[in-house]
């Protein structure tokens, strides 16, 4: 994963006292062991290190495991371990069986184990084959279904071995300096870059804060928003996002719930719609607060505030009101990961509400790789910056998002009054991909071509339903200027 620092659990037996041997109760608890890896430092050295943090970490082995999650502060989720994901459980006593008079003890075979975390390690030591020899080690992975296809974790195994047999031949090979790459992982990295359609692909597969989630660990210090003169980065963005999300978790916003965003400051917008999909929540694209009730029955709006009659409306989250803008404030920035959802929350899952009559939605996957598609065919780059002058709530605008948000662009959020105001606006902000209408174009097109000397491509949104979906890319330079 590249993580320089992260902890693994371990069941720990509880009988430290000797007081305790003849004594039948299970005293079992489970120990939190934190690691530190210097990529730099050799294998060796990494396995000295750990040996030495983890007998201090044994010492303290009877501290009560939710005294150890009070103190941290760290927010309790049922169903999921709040200090580590992954368990390595080492059993070197070799095989459990022993005789009493008339009674034979021995482990049962065949029985499937269940996974109590996400990923449970097992390695257990078996007697070599022959006399003599050092002993064989079993080693087991157990994985939650609903997170790991058996194709990942298989994988997993196999970088598990190669991983175990270079330190074996050479234990003092630096950490980073191991090869743990296959075959295919290794031609795959060599060879020539990758098509559009493979990216297009391979977006498919992803969710929309995985999407964000990349760019943000790429740059986070990259302008995402641009804004009355006002640069967002790409981390702030994320963090603020990050922390109306745990919000909208707590109102038990996730898949499968439909969520209307009415908020009037553009940035506050998009940091808001990202909130949504960051829960997990389907985000429905609306103007008013009167629509969004329309859109259905389960729908949360986000409003700056109101006296609205809003009867059909499950959950509201003002971030006008005082208190609300508190809690959200005071929650944790760390980015949202499965473990605080209500629920999986997957490339099928439903992001964008297209109908709010019949329910029609994309999901995420399907607008990761509209959007993956859409750079490449409109020459977008981490130097662009798109702009939306029509209303932010367009699908068009969160569209524009999506894509600024795969490449690291820039997404222009100002707002314009009038056709002539949304021309001037593309120039102003250098805009190189500017989304707009029919009559913004025509606009566009009247201004002196010396203006328009960062503009790339026009995008022309507005028309009947079945043109909005396929919009039309309109390059100002050559000839003719509009095709």
């Amino acid at each position: 994963s590249g993580a320089r620092d992260f902890a693994v659990g371990t069941p720990i037996a509880g009988r430290g006292d000797e007081q305790l041997d003849d004594i039948v109760g299970m005293f079992v608890n489970t120990l939190a062991l934190r690691t530190s890896v210097d990529p730099d430092a050799t294998f060796e050295d990494l396995v000295r290190s750990i040996r030495e943090s983890d007998l201090r970490a044994f010492g303290n082995a009877d501290v009560p495991f939710e005294h150890v999650v009070d103190v941290i502060g760290q927010d309790r989720t049922p169903g999921i371990s709040p200090l580590f994901q992954t368990v390595l459980s080492v059993e070197p006593l070799g095989e459990a069986r022993f005789e009493l008079p008339a009674l034979t003890v021995e482990p049962v075979e065949g029985f499937e184990p269940t996974a109590k975390f996400d990923l449970q390690v097992t390695v257990q030591t078996r007697p070599a084959a022959g006399t003599g020899g050092e002993p064989d080690l079993a080693v087991e992975f157990a994985y939650a279904a609903d997170l790991f296809d058996e194709s990942t974790v298989s994988a997993m195994i196999e970088r598990f071995v190669r991983i175990a047999d270079a330190v074996a031949a050479a234990p003092g090979i630096k950490v980073g300096a191991i090869d743990d790459l296959g075959d295919d992982e290794r031609a795959a990295l060599t060879a020539s870059p990758t098509p559009v359609a493979d990216a297009v692909g391979a977006a498919a597969g992803r969710t929309l804060p995985q999407l964000l989630a990349a760019t943000v660990e790429a740059d986070p210090e990259a302008p995402a928003l641009s804004s009355a003169g006002e640069e967002t980065t790409y981390l702030e963005l994320d963090r603020r996002s990050s922390r109306l999300a745990r919000e909208l978790i707590d109102r038990n916003v996730g898949p499968d719930v439909t969520v209307a965003v009415v908020v009037d400051d553009a940035v506050e917008s998009v940091v808001a719609r990202w909130a949504v999909v960051k829960a997990g929540g389907a985000l429905a694209l609306v103007d008013d607060v009167d629509s969004a009730v329309r859109v259905g029955a389960s729908v949360v709006v986000v409003d700056t505030g109101g006296a609205q009659d809003w009867d059909r409306v499950s959950s509201v989250v003002d971030l006008g009101d005082e208190a609300t803008a508190s809690s959200v404030t005071g929650r944790s920035a760390r980015p949202i990961t499965y473990t605080d959802r209500v629920t999986v929350l997957s490339a099928d899952s439903p992001a964008l509400v297209v109908d709010g009559s019949s329910g029609a939605t994309v999901s995420h996957g399907a607008l990761a790789a509209a959007a993956v598609r859409a750079v490449g065919e409109y020459g977008i780059d981490y130097e662009s910056r798109l702009g939306v002058p029509t209303a932010i709530t367009s699908p068009s605008a969160w569209f524009a998002g999506v894509m600024a948000a795969s490449v690291g662009a820039v997404l222009v959020v100002d707002r314009a009054e009038s056709s002539e105001d949304s021309a001037d606006l593309v120039v102003a902000e250098w805009m190189t991909h500017a989304f707009v209408t029919a009559a913004e174009a025509t606009a566009v097109a009247e201004l002196e071509s010396d203006d328009l000397d960062d503009l790339v491509a026009l995008v022309i949104v507005d028309g009947d339903a079945e043109e909005a979906e396929r919009p039309v890319g309109v390059s100002i330079h050559g000839a003719p200027r509009f095709g």
